[in-house]
């Protein structure tokens, strides 16, 4: 039987000896708490005349009657306590001191036995509870710190083992390795901001280490922070131009880089640094480069971040990134992700349709494009086909645009996307993709294309956008945007959403859940024809949203969302969607997705009709690279 169960059983049994002798009234109690306590010291002494003839259970009856008679009266319990500890019975020692601390549940002295009684009966996180205790008291020294930081460490507890380590190291001017230790312990525990401040410890005290300077570059990797990572290495190599540690260091960081480019499109630089971690060194693994602990991705993939918005027909930022990044994780080598890099500089052709009903009206929004990357650069050239059809009991109308275009990445997150079309028509993007921040403008020109009456007299507006978005943690991010309308008929109209979301990570790359909050409005200068476009003068929404994404196979994932919007006006309603998504093969997709509701993604739409009428829109993007 295990010490634990014995304090278990043991403190069970002692408990309700106690209990019991509390219960039992053998005489009068005193009426006064100087009396009670005077008897219990009566009692006390009695015992302390038994304990001197020998008789050490008759001994320990006297100490109860002292409980039953002055219960909240600390000196019996503490009396009683050290006697046990003396006779090494420490799981009655353990009880004693257990009541001690609840009655004075400040007292250090206390705090100090429990957290040693515990320790030695193997009872870690018992003893933990009456050292933070005594850390809240100011009252933990140097050896009970240590001790601290081995006990969460023996529990699993990475983050509190790491915080006591810093605790220690800070109090006894610990030396270069322990801070060491400590950096460790942090990256283990998630925390490289936290691993950082203590490596740096170690270097203050030896400035010129490679093995503190090397764990500084893994640390920098460890928080994305590869531009400082790449200072270190390339410093330690150039002092230590063999050293085949620092050459695979710098290789496993060049893949990193790759990677980082690879997932926001930009093919040719990640083909650069695959190819510098290539001749480097060894990418930890076999002969073939194999890569460990790489970049997997979620569910939701970048392209998804920030395509444009059903009003401003187009493929959005992004798209392109589809055939390589929607279905497949990057893969285990350097290959594999050389192959991954070359796909995106392959042509490409993609198609996006939404047909849809709004309130009365149908619509139809077809685009084709052409996409032909330029290799060696960071520039691919488009060509655009648009066809946008409206119909309702007002009539029909139809129109077709050609629009010329290209993307150019300025570096691994700044890149513009530009289309010039016919009739006057544009659309130019520039976007940033950082860890943490996101976020982007967009000026257009185009034709309102979801009502007869729009598109077949041109109703040309000029919108200027503005989107953006912050990580905050591993789960936690807010969203916003902007945009601004003008038409040519002299109506302006303003439309926003901003919003935090909470990504919970089901497994991995499989499944993940998002619970997201949005506010969103529209304004317009004055109330217009409602068969022409949203009409209400000023509107604001707020909607609760689930998002749900899963992948089935390597060729097939599902993905569904329920919004609940309440409106300004009164209005009450849900909004839904289910799509689903294929890779047909290596370079192919087939993405369907069918929604119902006027709150797409839970935000107010500048082309909905009505906000009482169940409209409906199904969207078909397919792609292949060649």
């Amino acid at each position: 039987m295990s010490k634990r169960i014995k304090i278990t059983l043991l403190g069970c049994l002692i408990a309700a000896s106690i209990q019991g002798g509390w219960a039992q009234e053998s005489s009068p109690q005193p009426t006064t708490k100087i009396e009670r306590r005077q008897q219990a010291d009566q009692e006390m002494e009695k015992a302390r005349e038994l304990l001197k003839q020998g008789y050490f259970d008759s001994a320990v009856v006297k100490y109860q009657e002292a409980f039953k008679i002055a219960p909240n009266y600390t000196k019996p319990y503490e009396e009683l306590g050290k006697l046990m500890m003396d006779k090494r019975n420490f799981a009655y020692a353990i009880q004693m001191y257990s009541k001690l601390g609840e009655l004075e549940p400040r007292n250090p002295e206390y705090r100090k036995v429990l957290f040693s009684l515990y320790d030695s009966y193997e009872a870690p996180n018992e003893a933990l509870k009456s050292g933070e205790v005594l850390l809240d008291l100011g009252k933990a020294d140097d050896a009970t710190v240590k001790r601290m930081a081995e006990l969460y460490g023996s529990v699993d507890k990475v983050k509190d083992k790491a915080r006591m380590m810093d605790l220690y190291a800070t109090r006894t001017n610990a030396d270069a390795e322990y801070w060491s230790e400590v950096a460790s312990a942090y990256t283990a525990a998630g925390q490289p901001r936290k691993a950082e401040m203590a490596i740096n410890q170690s270097l203050e005290k030896e400035p010129k280490s490679v093995k503190y300077r090397n764990q500084l570059g893994r640390i920098y990797m460890e928080q994305s922070n590869l531009t400082k990572a790449e200072e270190v290495f390339e410093e330690l190599k150039a002092e230590n131009p063999d050293d085949p540690g620092v050459k695979d260091e710098l290789a496993r960081l060049y893949a990193q880089q790759g990677d980082e480019y690879l997932v926001r499109g930009r093919g040719n630089t990640a083909l650069e640094y695959y190819d510098k971690a290539a001749a480097t060194g060894k990418v930890e693994g076999d002969d073939s480069k194999t890569i460990v602990g790489t970049y997997t991705g979620t569910v939701n993939t970048t392209n998804q971040i920030f395509n444009t918005q059903s009003s401003s027909p187009g493929v959005g930022i992004g798209t392109y990134r589809r055939g390589t990044s929607g279905f497949a994780k990057l893969g285990g080598s350097l290959a594999e992700r050389r192959s991954a890099a070359q796909q995106l500089l392959e042509p490409q052709y993609i198609f996006d349709g939404d047909f849809g009903n709004q309130d009365v009206n149908s619509y139809t929004l077809i685009d084709n494009v052409a996409r032909v990357p330029i290799r060696g650069t960071e520039l691919d050239l488009r060509v655009r086909h648009s066809y946008r059809d409206a119909s309702s009991f007002a009539g029909n109308a139809s129109r077709e645009y050609i629009y010329a275009g290209a993307n150019y990445n300025w570096n691994k997150n700044w890149s513009t996307q530009a289309y010039v079309g016919s009739q006057g028509l544009y659309d130019v993007t520039t976007l940033y993709e950082g860890d943490n921040f996101r976020g982007g403008v967009l000026f257009q020109r185009d034709v309102w294309a979801f009502t007869p009456r729009a598109l077949g007299t041109d109703l040309y507006f000029n919108r200027q956008g503005a989107f953006g978005g912050v990580s905050i943690g591993d789960r936690w991010s807010i969203d916003g945007r902007v945009d601004l309308y003008q038409f040519n008929d002299g109506i302006d109209q303003t439309i926003w959403s901003i919003g935090p979301g909470y990504q919970l990570i089901l497994e991995p790359g499989v499944q993940e859940l998002q619970v997201s909050y949005v506010h969103s409005g529209v304004t317009n200068s004055r109330t217009i024809d409602p068969i022409v476009r949203f009409s209400p003068g000023n509107l604001q929404a707020d909607s609760v949203g689930l998002e749900y994404n899963r992948v089935l196979t390597d060729w097939w994932r599902v993905r569904g969302a329920y919004y609940h919007t309440w409106v300004n006006d009164g209005t009450n309603l849900g909004s839904w969607n289910v799509g689903s998504d294929f890779q047909l093969w290596k370079g192919a997709w087939l993405g369907l997705e069918y929604e119902r509701g006027n709150f797409g993604r839970g935000v107010l739409t500048p082309n909905a009709q009505s906000i009482r009428t169940k409209n409906d829109n199904l969207n078909v993007n397919f792609g292949v690279t060649f």
